[in-house]
Formats: C-alpha cells, sequence, structure tokens
C-alpha cells in the first residue's frame, strides 16, 4: 500500500501544505489512519479515492494549526526571506512552474482538483469524493481554477488581454438567385 500511493500522495500533499517535512509527517500520519481505520473502508470506492481523503483532510488541520501557531508568533529576523545566491536562483526558477503559480493564484481546493486530475489522472467522481462535492461542483471548481490560472499567467507574463488576433475576412458569401417561377419572383 505504501509503496503504491507514497509519492503520488506526498506530492498532492506537498501542494497543500509547502513544505516536504510537513507533507511527509502528512504522509505517514494518513497511512497510520488508513491502517487503523480498514475495516471501515468501502470497497465500492476505489483505495486511492479513500486515502486521498484522509490526506486531505490531514493537511487541512495542519494549515489551519499552522495559521493559529503564526497568530501566537510575533516575526522575527530569523523568519526573514533568505539572501543566498542559490535559494534565489531556485525561487525564480520555481516562479516560472506551473504549479507554483497554480499555487499562487488558487485556493487549496483548486488546487488540489486540478493536481488529482492532471497528475494523479483521477476522475471526476473520484474528485469529487475526495474533495466532499458534487461532480457538477468539481467541474465549476476545475473550471473557474483553468479560467484563474489562465488570467494568472497571462497577467504575470505582461500580455494584455485586450490584445487578440483579428479573424480574418472572409468572402461575402454568394446568395442564390432567385428563379422565376410562373412569371413571378
Amino acid at each position: 500500500m505504501v509503496t503504491r500511493y507514497e509519492h503520488r500522495l506526498f506530492n498532492f500533499i506537498l501542494r497543500r501544505v509547502n513544505c516536504d517535512a510537513d507533507a511527509e509527517d502528512i504522509v505517514q500520519e494518513a497511512f497510520l489512519r488508513a491502517w487503523q481505520s480498514i475495516d471501515r473502508y468501502d470497497p465500492t470506492w476505489e483505495f486511492s479515492t479513500w486515502l486521498y481523503t484522509i490526506a486531505r483532510r490531514l493537511a487541512a488541520n495542519e494549515l489551519a494549526a499552522a495559521r493559529r501557531r503564526a497568530r501566537l508568533q510575533p516575526m522575527t529576523g530569523a523568519d526573514a526571506r533568505s539572501t543566498d545566491p542559490a535559494q534565489i536562483v531556485a525561487d525564480r526558477e520555481s516562479q516560472t512552474n506551473l504549479w507554483t503559480i497554480a499555487q499562487r493564484a488558487l485556493n487549496p481546493d483548486q488546487q488540489s482538483a486540478l493536481w488529482l486530475r492532471y497528475a494523479e489522472q483521477m476522475s471526476v467522481r473520484d474528485i469529487a469524493n475526495i474533495l466532499g462535492r458534487t461532480q457538477v461542483s468539481v467541474r465549476v471548481l476545475m473550471f473557474r481554477a483553468r479560467k484563474a490560472l489562465a488570467n494568472e499567467m497571462t497577467r504575470s507574463s505582461g500580455i494584455s488581454q485586450s490584445v487578440r488576433i483579428k479573424p480574418p475576412s472572409l468572402p461575402e458569401p454568394k446568395l442564390p438567385t432567385a428563379r422565376v417561377v410562373g412569371g413571378l419572383r
């Protein structure tokens, strides 16, 4: 079970928490909870759907706890951005990464829906079960996410959306000539 899902689940969770160590902890906890609750697994659903649902909920709990901790702790100089040149280059490269742009432009559910669909090749039905939504809601979520992502990519590339390519002009269609029937037109 771990060998089959570990890397995919880690990548899914990493998109939500943005920290390798936290993602590893959440993945490990998800496998542990799945093992402890295996008797509650419903075999009518894909196992991956159940596992991803557990992991997504754990990630949401971790993010909420991190926000609470951040509100309680004041920022210090150690929290400032790194001035290491290698880190700066890595940051610049990651800015062009599609998933990095998605993290910046999309909410967590939109990111998850797109990740599960395109990186994990899951069906809309499975995504709906993982996110606790209807299939229609997931389709709308993915549509809005793709639109927001396209807008962000257009905005960050500096291309104006008002600049459009003029379609080629088409020749006037020829209308059939009316035939004279019985002297009437």
